[in-house]
């Protein structure tokens, strides 16, 4: 990432939201500008700090691994939507709000889920006509971390990431 301290143009080497620190990658992990949204992630990684530079960077808790894939999805998506307004900020000067951020990861991440109950669905109906058992064991793993997909196709979200989603949906 091409950050404020490397570019000759930037009027300041320091963080473009914070304006703090020297703005660097590792910075971006525990930049106080981000701590609303990290603390969203907590509710969903059970991350134990907002500032878990470790966890927002790379997905790794200390001495439990990597987070889920389902998880991992959802950092994706979050870290997606911070890339662009941080861009936006430091090209347009638009203001970055960690509320907008997170409202456009939530109505990602909902596309993302409609689309594994696609793949679901479509399982479903492919076994349906080959006369065999469907197998989940993709969607499943996708969603590790979110929720669950039980032996009919059904699936269901832990009550955190259900929450994330209603708080943070678009109206």
């Amino acid at each position: 990432m091409f950050c404020n301290k490397h570019n000759p143009n930037a009027t300041s080497p320091n963080c473009r939201l914070c304006g703090l620190h020297p703005e660097s990658v590792h910075h971006f992990g525990t930049c106080i500008t981000l701590k609303p949204i990290f603390q969203a992630l907590r509710t969903i990684d059970k991350g134990t700090s907002w500032d878990d530079a470790k966890l927002n960077l790379l997905g790794e808790y200390d001495n439990r691994g990597i987070i889920p894939p389902g998880i991992s999805m959802v950092h994706f998506n979050v870290w997606k939507f911070i890339l662009i307004d941080i861009t936006k900020k430091g090209i347009k000067d638009t203001p970055f709000l960690p509320e907008k951020v997170l409202k456009s990861s939530a109505t990602r991440i909902n596309k993302r889920l409609e689309s594994i109950q696609y793949v679901i669905t479509s399982t479903i109906n492919r076994a349906d006509a080959r006369g065999i058992r469907p197998s989940f064991e993709a969607p499943r793993k996708w969603i590790r971390g979110l929720g669950a997909i039980d032996d009919e196709g059904c699936m269901s979200l832990v009550p955190s990431v259900s929450t994330f989603l209603d708080t943070y949906r678009k109206n």
